[in-house]
Parts: structure tokens; C-alpha cells; sequence
């Protein structure tokens, strides 16, 4: 059996995140919904890494496997730190610290039920 996909939506304002995570919830994803209070992260990333919370984030969706990371622009320099993600990988130890955050922090989890339209039929 195939490993359920996730979809990791972190600050990207609320009409884009609803946008995205209804969207994946469609295509059956598991859905880590990050708010913009994110200050563990940012300090593991920029600690172990020297990287923002943004580059971690999809660098961690990543690493995990068979994924696609849509990077949602408005402008062209919010382009810019895409460079910040390529050229280095997460470590499995701190897959797992990053993982244990999720769990502190996210208390209820969406799943591809949230915002996804009832069956109709």
C-alpha cells in the first residue's frame, strides 16, 4: 500500500492556503496546515541550517519522498529564495525533531475532509 501524499501549507495567507488546501484535500492528500507562528521552526532553521522557515518547510516536503512544492508568488521577489531550498537535504534525526514539533504544535490535523466539497450523488 502507497503512503498517503501530504500537502505542507505554511503562511501563505489565508485566501491561497484555503485555495491550496482544498485543492489538495480533493486529491485525497493528508493536509499540515502551519499557521505564520512558526518560531520553533525558524530557530531549527535557522540554527542547524542557516536557512529561513520558508526554505525548511519546503525542503521538508521535499526530503519526504515522491512530491511537488508549488511556491505561490504575487511578485517577482518573492521568487527569490527558491535558491535557498536546493543544494542541501534534512537529516533523519532532524526529520524527526521537525516531526515532533508538527505534533506539539499542530493539535488537530486537517484531513482531506476540510474544505472539500461533500459527495454529491
Amino acid at each position: 500500500m502507497a503512503a498517503q501524499e501530504t500537502a505542507f501549507i505554511i503562511g501563505v495567507g489565508p485566501g491561497l492556503s484555503a485555495s491550496l488546501a482544498q485543492l489538495f484535500a480533493k486529491e485525497g492528500m493528508e493536509l499540515v496546515l502551519g499557521a505564520r507562528d512558526v518560531d520553533k521552526l525558524d530557530a531549527l532553521a535557522k540554527v542547524k541550517f542557516g536557512k529561513s522557515v520558508l526554505a525548511l518547510a519546503v525542503r521538508w516536503l521535499l526530503d519526504r519522498g515522491d512530491t511537488i512544492a508549488l511556491w505561490g508568488a504575487r511578485k517577482p521577489s518573492q521568487l527569490d529564495a527558491i535558491g535557498d531550498v536546493m543544494g542541501w537535504h534534512i537529516d533523519d534525526a532532524t526529520m524527526k525533531e521537525i516531526d515532533k514539533i508538527l505534533d506539539e504544535t499542530v493539535k488537530e490535523p486537517v484531513g482531506p475532509e476540510f474544505m472539500a466539497p461533500a459527495p454529491t450523488g
